[in-house]
């Protein structure tokens, strides 16, 4: 129930944030961008739970609707998909390695600031707020407050804008009350876990 709240208030501030900047003086542009990358998952929850971990990320993909001006201030709202591979968990006191995956989904709205300079370069500065689900096959997971910042760059070619963003994906993780191996979780005490993401990808006006 917590995380739905702060759920609900985030997009309650993002629909605000919407309207503000649709009701601004800037003119109003609508883009696509599907996008992939790399993503690293923080595993430092992992590592502190089993005597041994190993976890690799899958690439991530998605899309972002963008809107707003190229200018001043835009808006996003994203979707993006990836998958992870523990390998070799052992708990403490336990000669039993097991191995498990999970599929993450990660949908947030983030408020850009484009910095006024002058040329075809577009740097910008972003942050926003969403939801982490992180879904292990079979054994259970969870949906987590999501907060993300980090920065950008666009460059125009023609109609389209080449893109390429790196955030700090924050997962608020909530811990399961009581610790199971078999209903894994992506941490396993309350924490923030920091999942970096490079994406790049095409701008496609609408």
């Amino acid at each position: 129930m917590k995380v739905r709240r702060w759920l609900n208030a985030a997009f309650a501030a993002m629909a605000a944030l919407v309207f503000a900047a649709t009701a601004s003086g800037q003119e109003s542009r609508f883009r696509l961008n599907p996008y992939v990358g790399w993503y690293h998952f923080d595993e430092s929850s992992f590592e502190e739970a089993f005597e041994t971990s190993d976890v690799e990320s899958d690439p991530i993909y998605g899309l972002r609707l963008a809107i707003g001006g190229i200018g001043g201030w835009s808006l996003d709202a994203a979707y993006g998909r990836t998958k992870i591979d523990a390998q070799d968990l052992v708990l403490s006191g336990d000669d039993v390695a097991f191995s498990t995956d999970a599929t993450i989904q990660l949908f947030y709205g983030a408020l850009n600031w484009h910095l006024p300079l002058t040329g075809p370069l577009d740097l910008f500065l972003s942050g926003g707020v969403g939801g982490i689900d992180t879904d292990f096959d079979g054994e259970g997971g969870g949906t987590d407050v999501l907060l993300n910042y980090g920065a950008g760059v666009a460059i125009p070619i023609g109609s389209l804008r080449i893109r390429a963003d790196l955030k700090d994906q924050v997962d608020f993780c909530e811990a399961p009350e009581e610790f199971d191996a078999d209903a894994i979780d992506a941490c396993f005490e309350d924490d923030a876990l920091h999942n970096i993401e490079l994406t790049g990808g095409i701008e496609i006006p609408l």
